[in-house]
């Protein structure tokens, strides 16, 4: 898949060179049958994608937000299960969430025309994340005792005084 994907990319580039687009379907003509094939087929790839992203999304919103609890139902006085009461009738925690991650996402795609400074810029700060924050972070999570305690004796060497006792987590 790498392999076909990088052939593609190349000879994609080598078609349009300079005038490549960021949205490589940009660079063919709007009434090519080929074209709009491939639209129409990254058109019916997102349309069964998206629901799947925003699952994930609202998933990791409901444990921030409401610690896991999406319906926000209360056990009532005979423990019977009374459900969060809805706005408008219809419109509870999920839909809320899910309407709000649908015109987040929605409404930036609605005002940007040329996809390609957006691309540049996500590729821009998730590489930087990978390369700068990422790295740390995995060294920590392997060596996170070892670290503190060359931090702790390289502190104490240069004068400070450091606590023995640990603190309770």
């Amino acid at each position: 898949a790498a392999i076909l994907c990088l052939l593609l990319g190349i000879f994609g580039y080598l078609g349009f060179l300079d005038d490549t687009r960021g949205n490589i379907l940009n660079n063919f003509e709007s009434d090519s049958v080929m074209a709009n094939a491939g639209r129409a087929l990254l058109a019916i790839t997102m349309f069964f994608t998206y629901p799947m992203e925003a699952y994930v999304a609202r998933h990791v919103l409901v444990q921030l937000i409401y610690k896991g609890d999406m319906d926000g139902n209360t056990i009532g006085p005979n423990a019977e299960i009374v459900p969060l009461p809805k706005m408008c009738g219809i419109l509870g925690r999920r839909e809320i969430l899910t309407l709000s991650l649908y015109l987040a996402s929605l409404l930036p795609a609605l005002i940007v025309n040329d996809l390609g400074p957006v691309l540049s810029i996500t590729g821009s700060l998730g590489a930087s994340i990978v390369a700068y924050v990422a790295s740390g972070m995995l060294y920590l999570g392997i060596n996170g005792e070892e670290f503190l305690q060359y931090c702790r004796e390289m502190l104490e060497n240069h004068g400070y005084k450091m606590d023995k006792t640990p603190k309770p987590t």
